[in-house]
This record gives structure tokens, sequence and C-alpha cells, in this order.
């Protein structure tokens, strides 16, 4: 919740699991995230579920914004266009 930069607490749906188990979404807000090399970039719409013990990060939200993601060797990068953002 501290990550949140303007949480606005209201009911808005499910988020579903692996295992098929739905939590309420009790918000979204925006939030920062601070990369290795100290840049931020902002992901939008971020849900906010305090039944959750560890964030979770979709692939799938990346993807929407136009970020691509690349795994291998225990390792995840995120790409936006040729730059990397994440590693």
């Amino acid at each position: 919740r501290d990550f949140f930069e303007n949480l606005e607490l209201k009911e808005s749906g499910v988020v579903l699991l692996g295992n098929n188990r739905a939590c309420k979404v009790q918000g979204m807000s925006n939030i920062y995230l601070r990369m290795f090399n100290n840049r931020e970039i902002l992901l939008q719409d971020v849900r906010y579920v305090s039944k959750l013990k560890r964030n979770l990060f979709s692939i799938n939200m990346l993807d929407g914004l136009g970020y691509s993601t690349k795994i291998e060797h225990g390792m995840m990068k995120i790409f936006n266009d040729a730059l990397i953002v994440v590693k």
C-alpha cells in the first residue's frame, strides 16, 4: 500500500490467482518503479489487493503498455523499444 501514489479505495473486480482463487480488488492507483539505473517508470491503474502477501507483477499489463519481455537464464528483462527498462 505504501507504493501507491493516490490510492482510491473502491471495490473494482477481482484478481484471479494461478490456483483459481479470486481476490477482491480494493482500489486502484499509479505507482512509480525505480529501476536499477535510478530511472523511474510509471505504472498506471495498478490494482490494490490487500489479501495478497506479495506483490504480483503482470507481464500482460506491461505488454498492454507497449513493453516487451524476455526471460532467460533466470533473469527477466523488460524493454521499451531497444532500451532495457528493467533487468
